[in-house]
């Protein structure tokens, strides 16, 4: 029986590639790492795993990444609180663990939302899917957002591998016995990152509760 559980969310902070810059830096951008842990474990319904350190180089980025993804998180937030380095963020969505949520404040001193833009603009290229949220992480119009997202990974994790919506079945689990399996599993794959959009969070979550999933009242014309 599948046991529901809260999400797991991994935050990486993000600064300035240039040392000297860095250090000058550090402290805004450790808080805004804090205010969204601060916020997500006030919410009482995600566990929080924070980076060990902020990423302020190519290996950073590669190491924290992987840290998180080792540690079984569902979702990595990504947190800007100043300009970093865009291909950071690149090496980290393509080590860390999906989906990946692009986090900034809207700090006119500060451009944490021009680091978020521009992190996106190098995902967008990569053809690496992600999502976004900007604001006060204390308004709960904004931390919403982040849960819906996090509560999204969580379900996928708790899928991904199991057997759902399979018709006819491969003899002794022989791929070569079926045309192209493969093919049905890209689909799947496509499936789930649709279930991302928290729309489709209640079905997927009722589903794994219930271990039944209810039919899609348009797969007739698929």
């Amino acid at each position: 029986m599948v046991m529901l559980r809260k999400p797991i969310v991994g935050i990486i902070g993000f600064s300035d590639g240039d040392p000297e810059v860095h250090e000058e830096l550090k402290d805004i951008v450790q808080k805004q790492v804090d205010v969204i842990e601060e916020a997500l474990r006030g919410s009482g319904q995600v566990e929080v795993i924070v980076a060990d350190k902020l990423v302020a180089s190519e290996r950073d980025a590669k190491e924290q990444a992987e840290l998180l993804r080792s540690r079984g998180v569902d979702i990595t937030v990504f947190s800007y609180g100043v300009f970093a380095f865009p291909n950071f963020s690149a090496i980290a969505a393509r080590n860390g663990k999906g989906p990946f949520v692009l986090a900034a404040n809207l700090n006119p001193d500060w451009p944490g939302m021009v680091a978020m833009l521009a992190a996106g603009g190098a995902l967008n290229h990569l053809g690496i899917k992600h999502y976004r949220v900007a604001g006060d992480f204390h308004e709960p119009a904004v931390l919403n957002k982040l849960l819906a997202y996090a509560r999204c990974g969580a379900v996928v994790t708790q899928l991904n591998g199991q057997k759902y919506g399979l018709i006819g079945g491969r003899s002794l689990g022989m791929y070569s016995a079926v045309v192209r399996m493969q093919d049905w599993q890209k689909q799947s794959a496509s499936i789930l990152s649709i279930w991302i959009n928290p729309k489709f969070c209640a079905l997927a979550r009722r589903s794994l509760r219930n271990r039944w999933i209810k039919p899609w009242p348009g797969w007739k014309s698929m």
